[in-house]
Order: structure tokens, then C-alpha cells, then sequence
């Protein structure tokens, strides 16, 4: 269950940052409004994980997702039209796969 949250962790991360690159009908600006967009593209497939038992919902601090302001991203990768640096925290939630069970009974 581990590889399959990670590769849905990454098949849907791809492809809700990539829905607004290519349906914004100019360009996904390189702002912080843009990289806003990103963040929350990100952060809903981690709301999504928890709701589908990928990710744990039970810390106040998973799931997260964090992104540079524009004015922190590099020359270089401003240049090449990069975005690095957004970071999205979670923690895997485990499945039970045995349940022992007391049973007590009185006449």
C-alpha cells in the first residue's frame, strides 16, 4: 500500500499542476498569484489523499504544501521557466491487516 500511495501521489500531483499550466488561457504568470495556483493545485490532491485513506488526517501538520515567494526563486530558474522549491508534506496512512478481539461474557 505504500508504492501505490506514492505512485498516486505522483500520477495526481502531475496532473493538477499541469491542468492550469495548459488551460490558462495565456500563461500561468511566474508571481506569486501564479505560484499560489500551484500551491493549491498540490494541496488539493493531498486533502484528497486523506480523504482516500492515503494520507493521515490525524496531525495538525499533514498534509502541508509550502511554495517560495516569486521573489525568492532564482534568476536561473526563473530563466528556465522553473518552479522549485514547492514542497508538500504528508504522512502515509497504514492499514490495519489483523484485528485481535477480546471477547468477555458472564451467565
Amino acid at each position: 500500500d505504500v508504492q501505490t500511495t506514492l505512485d498516486w501521489l505522483q500520477s495526481r500531483i502531475g496532473e493538477a499542476v499541469f491542468t492550469p499550466i495548459a488551460t490558462t488561457p495565456t500563461k500561468l504568470g511566474f508571481d506569486n498569484a501564479g505560484i499560489a495556483v500551484v500551491k493549491a493545485a498540490v494541496n488539493s490532491v493531498m486533502i484528497q489523499g486523506v480523504e482516500n485513506a492515503h494520507l493521515l488526517g490525524d496531525d495538525p501538520t499533514s498534509p502541508s504544501v509550502t511554495v517560495p515567494k516569486s521573489t525568492d526563486v532564482s534568476t536561473a530558474d526563473r530563466n528556465s521557466r522553473t518552479l522549485n522549491n514547492v514542497i508538500a508534506n504528508g504522512i502515509i496512512q497504514g492499514a490495519i491487516h489483523r484485528v485481535n478481539v477480546q471477547v468477555n461474557v458472564a451467565a
